[in-house]
């Protein structure tokens, strides 16, 4: 066959045996050996007029052409962010079905590389900050790869909400902790006064009371803790409105973004307050555990009444102190789903919070030297504004013919997916189907279609859907 790229009108070769005894043979060819072609393009043969070896006319075989690679990334990202690298752009001119290599040719010390560096799209938590650099090398099914490889530079910068979450969820662990040793030291005082009221021993009322003083000196250990936290939450806020305040100060901050940082100052101003509540309001309920002074009613010196009394075989005595015991239990708990109530609004806060800050910080999206078009995807090509629990996602491009937003879970599946006309379009916090999503963190990819026919994909932005 041929070597040429294009088309071959004749070339000759010799069949064996029974292939002259036919006027037409349809069958495959190998292609020619070495990189750059593709294998066994189809041609037919035509038995030549003077009986020779046959012609073989239509023989086609084309050079291979590379893939090219192309890599969607964030300029910055915030610790504890998620970053997503979105090689899926890569292409190839034959349609054949790509691999994908992902390197880290740059990273601070102390990153890991993520699993998954051979899929289409890579992501990871970002917990080291500097500067990256990533490069993805894609390859077809012959061999060609693309040359050169696409590369992206990123950065990943501190993010004053990033110690908040961690805190807040040590918080939320110690609260739950807290409301399950008052639960589990009520279910013992009940046992002791069931057994009172049966008249069994005095050992085993006397082993529930037991129980039931080991779960109040290990609540009151878990005070200490969350007063520890709450402490250390204070310091946070403070040092992250600082950096609010900061930010708010910079010469070059758009207007979109200085409302947003603005809100964002307002909600650590409102988790600073619950904080303040929950703390005077963890200082009562300890008070209830064991006051610490003499004459004052708490569950621990009732307890501590009742082993007494069983100890000098008074069981009215006993009784008594067991139903005094309980009742502050009881009175205990009704407070410890209050805290636990502002421990989750608390959460949800920062939630919001940690929203804010995505948005007051998006940047554009680094696609291996964006097009002017492309760089418009920045802060001022985006506009999202909450009105009625709905969001509005709009182009400040004047050329625009639709606008297609796209919502993918955090796992990758997408959940909504809309055209509208224009340059607007409003995500109502629905799926597809029309049921609600879930409160959580959303990714977003919208594309706009220019009247020229154009296509221009965003970068991956992240929404947090609080309802």
């Amino acid at each position: 066959g041929s070597r040429s790229s294009e088309p071959s009108d004749h070339a000759s070769c010799a069949l064996p045996g029974d292939t002259f005894a036919r006027d037409h043979i349809t069958t495959n060819f190998s292609s020619p050996e070495g990189e750059g072609f593709r294998p066994s393009p189809q041609g037919t043969l035509t038995r030549n007029d003077n009986g020779d070896s046959p012609i073989v006319k239509d023989l086609k075989i084309f050079a291979n052409q590379p893939p090219t690679a192309k890599i969607a990334a964030p300029s910055t990202a915030l610790e504890c962010d998620r970053v997503v690298l979105n090689g899926s752009g890569s292409s190839d001119p034959d349609k054949d079905k790509l691999t994908y290599k992902w390197e880290f040719v740059d990273a601070p010390p102390g990153f890991n590389p993520p699993l998954g560096l051979d899929q289409p799209i890579v992501s990871f938590l970002a917990t080291v900050l500097g500067s990256y650099k990533v490069q993805l090398t894609v390859k077809d099914d012959f061999g060609a790869e693309s040359v050169p490889p696409a590369t992206a530079s990123f950065e990943i910068v501190s993010n004053p909400i990033c110690a908040l979450k961690l805190t807040a969820n040590n918080l939320d662990l110690l609260f739950n902790q807290l409301d399950h040793g008052l639960y589990e030291t009520l279910v013992a005082v009940n046992n002791g006064r069931k057994l009172l009221t049966q008249g069994r021993s005095t050992n085993l009322v006397d082993d529930s009371v037991t129980e039931a003083l080991e779960q109040i000196n290990l609540s009151i250990e878990t005070f200490a803790e969350l007063h520890g936290l709450i402490d250390l939450l204070n310091e946070q806020l403070a040092t992250a409105l600082g950096t609010i305040t900061t930010m708010l100060e910079a010469p070059d901050l758009t207007p979109a973004q200085s409302a947003i940082l603005t809100k964002l100052k307002l909600k650590l101003e409102a988790i600073e307050q619950v904080a303040a509540e929950i703390s005077n309001e963890l200082e009562a309920l300890q008070d209830k555990l064991d006051s610490g002074q003499p004459g004052i009613s708490d569950i621990r010196s009732a307890l501590e009444a009742a082993q007494e009394a069983l100890a000098n075989d008074n069981l009215d005595d006993a009784r008594t102190s067991l139903n005094s015991a309980y009742q502050l239990i009881r009175t205990a708990l009704r407070e410890s789903k209050r805290l636990v109530h502002k421990k989750k609004l608390l959460l949800k806060n920062l939630v919001s919070a940690e929203g804010l800050l995505s948005r007051s910080t998006l940047t554009s999206q680094n696609e291996n030297g964006p097009t002017p078009a492309q760089q418009t995807l920045g802060n001022d090509f985006i506009i999202t504004e909450s009105v009625h629990s709905s969001i509005l996602f709009q182009t400040l491009d004047t050329n625009v013919k639709s606008l297609r937003l796209r919502v993918y879970a955090i796992s990758g599946r997408l959940v909504f997916d809309r055209d509208a006309a224009g340059s607007k379009v409003w995500f109502e916090g629905l799926d597809s189907r029309g049921a609600p999503l879930a409160n959580g963190v959303y990714l977003v990819v919208l594309t706009v279609q220019r009247g020229d026919g154009s296509r221009i994909a965003s970068q991956v932005q992240k929404i947090v859907w609080v309802r």
